[in-house]
């Protein structure tokens, strides 16, 4: 929100803000139920916690990524800024690749095991995702596109109910019932 307002000049109006921190505080419920945030124990980051700096900074760089797409979209059309954005994150992609501090003998042969399942997850659904997605943001502010896309953590939550079966609490059932409210609330707002 703040990019978007610096960066495309977009003001939220009205009652936006409280309804972004009810959004807000419903997704950290819904992910967190018990509100035991991960920290650092010993030094070290458990798995909980190197998980969640991972989410974190994803959502940052989509966050990113949204400013910027919808700036180019003032410019270009939604198929060649899903073009670039494929672009960059596959450069993205491959510098993390060659920069993880992993053994470079079982890490290679399972992306290249993995290469052509993820092709065409990235070409099939994902390209016409994102192609979708980009022609929705060219119709809408960044600001509000933001938090529509805090519906991401409520269908992590149904998804791992549906096929891990990790039980939903009433906590999680009511953040989820009131992030779906919020969202709705501000996807309504001009």
């Amino acid at each position: 929100v703040l990019m978007a307002w610096a960066f495309l000049g977009e003001r939220p109006r009205g009652s936006f803000f409280g309804w972004a921190a009810l959004a807000l505080g419903a997704g950290l419920l819904l992910s967190f139920p018990d509100l035991k945030l991960p920290s650092i124990s010993s030094g070290e980051l458990d798995l909980k916690s190197k998980g969640s700096i991972y989410s974190l900074s994803a959502a940052g760089i989509w966050a990113i990524s949204t400013v910027i797409g919808k700036g180019l979209l003032r410019t270009v059309s939604p198929g060649l800024a899903t073009f670039w954005r494929f672009a960059f994150a596959s450069l993205a992609l491959l510098a993390f690749q060659l920069t993880a501090p992993q053994s470079l003998g079982s890490a290679t042969r399972a992306a290249w095991d993995s290469i052509l399942p993820l092709t065409y997850i990235g070409l099939g659904p994902g390209l016409l995702a994102m192609l979708a997605y980009y022609s929705g943001l060219g119709r809408t502010t960044a600001t509000i596109t933001t938090f529509v896309e805090l519906i991401f953590p409520v269908s992590a939550v149904l998804l791992n109910w549906a096929f891990l079966g990790s039980a939903l609490n009433g906590v999680q059932l009511l953040a989820g019932t009131v992030l779906l409210a919020a969202v709705t609330r501000i996807s309504l707002a001009r």
